[in-house]
């Protein structure tokens, strides 16, 4: 799949010169730039072996008030790599206010297909930030810090798909801090599991897989929905007939936990946008 000296990359960290924060709700949150990551990612993959295209972009509110016109937007990015060998699917959001309603659009659509982008490239490993999305799914930043994992921009495709404008209750809820013994349940964070591609085949559409071993054994309990990532339906047989879940992950190079925080984080993201 990679070369020995992509892999070598891939497992890089960034260096500190690349790391930017920023203050969110009084907290330093790190990340990495857009141009940066997609630089990063020419280097690696070779600017004419990869490529990035939106494949939905969801208008969740606008508004062309008395004040500032804003707009903001989720957006999932697909990133493919060598061809289509690799194929690893990114969520977004982003947030615009301009001079007028469709430059807000503009602004918040860019934001969300560059978060997007970000996040895609970030499930290939610690070069794109990965260690710092596994800090951020334990829920203390909305963007980037510790984990493993190489997982998957040059032309763009648009397809846009506008919602419902919802209102947004000004007194939201921060998203809940799951510890190891709870075993949270959340039939919407499992409808946002199963939106997403298989995370072995890039296959739509998927099962919403509980890691069980991610959560001691209670009375037959399955682990809470926030340790759930998405499995096609032929990928999910195969690893329940596999007789060890973990071995399973291990031989395919991919770190269920490090996903399944990344999508419980983004799926509550969503939620307090909603």
């Amino acid at each position: 799949m990679f070369t020995d000296k992509q892999l070598r990359q891939l497992n890089r960290r960034p260096p500190k010169a690349a790391i930017r924060t920023r203050k969110v709700r009084g907290k330093d949150l790190a990340y990495l730039e857009g141009h940066y990551a997609i630089s990063l990612a020419n280097k690696i993959f070779g600017s004419g072996s990869w490529s990035r295209e939106t494949i939905e972009a969801n208008c969740i509110r606008s508004s062309n008030g008395t004040q500032e016109p804003f707009a903001v937007y989720s957006v999932r990015v697909r990133v493919i790599v060598s061809s289509g060998i690799v194929v690893r699917d990114g969520y977004g959001i982003g947030e615009g206010r301009g001079g007028t309603l469709a430059e807000a659009h503009e602004i918040a659509l860019k934001g969300a297909e560059t978060d997007a982008t970000k996040r895609a490239l970030a499930t290939f490993g610690r070069a794109f930030g990965l260690d710092l999305r596994a800090d951020d799914a334990s829920h203390r930043s909305i963007v980037d810090k510790p984990g493993d994992n190489p997982r998957n921009t040059s032309a763009t495709r648009l397809t846009t798909k506008v919602a419902t404008t919802h209102t947004v209750n000004s007194q939201s809820q921060q998203p809940r801090q799951p510890t190891k013994l709870q075993r949270i349940r959340s039939k919407s964070h499992l409808h946002y599991v199963r939106a997403q591609p298989c995370l072995v085949c890039g296959a739509s559409p998927s099962d919403p897989h509980h890691l069980n071993f991610a959560q001691p054994r209670a009375m037959g309990m399955k682990a809470g929905d926030n340790f759930t990532v998405p499995l096609c339906r032929t990928h999910h047989s195969e690893l329940h007939n596999s007789g060890g879940e973990r071995q399973w992950w291990e031989t395919r190079n991919l770190d269920p936990l490090v996903e399944a925080k990344r999508l419980w984080h983004e799926s509550q993201r969503a939620d307090r946008m909603v």
